[in-house]
């Protein structure tokens, strides 16, 4: 199953279960520009879940429960079930296609081969999560900046 995340809007979040926060948190960063919005720690000060953002993506990455809470199945993992899928993949919506395809690659996921348009990756990333890559289309006045600064490429913006 593929979520557009961008279109289910900001009100919705999802939780990827990883191994290790910190090494997540280095992977999204690296591939998807990820910066971190909000950290839970342990009584002992260990990281266990990181809120993460991106554009107008934002999602959570946990290794396990903190101190205070029950534990409790992420999303993703939780529909795929529910719906009889063996994954739910995230789609975004990306300038840059063939860079972060690179990136991703570079730094462990399992990249597909492009698809016969050219504008779409699908990747599965180190913690098994399934990611769908779209090249973003370039309309209107983002067209007229982008073409602005192929142009001009000292002006800033």
């Amino acid at each position: 199953m593929l979520i557009d995340w961008e279109e289910a809007g900001g009100a919705h979040a999802f939780e990827i279960p990883v191994p290790d926060v910190i090494e997540a948190k280095e992977f999204y960063w690296n591939v998807f520009g990820a910066r971190e919005v909000s950290r839970e720690m342990t009584a002992e000060g260990k990281p266990v879940r990181l809120g993460l953002a991106f554009g107008r993506i934002q999602f959570t990455i946990s290794s396990g429960k903190s101190d205070d809470e029950e534990e409790e199945r992420p999303l993703l993992p939780l529909l795929a079930d529910g719906l009889g899928v063996p994954f739910v993949a995230i789609m975004l919506h990306v300038e840059n296609l063939d860079r972060m395809a690179y990136e991703a690659e570079r730094n462990g996921a399992q990249v597909s081969a492009p698809h016969e348009s050219g504008d779409i990756v699908v990747l599965t990333d180190p913690f098994g999560s399934h990611w769908v890559l779209k090249r973003r289309e370039v309309t209107g006045e983002r067209e007229f900046q982008l073409a602005h600064r192929q142009c001009n490429p000292k002006t800033r913006h």
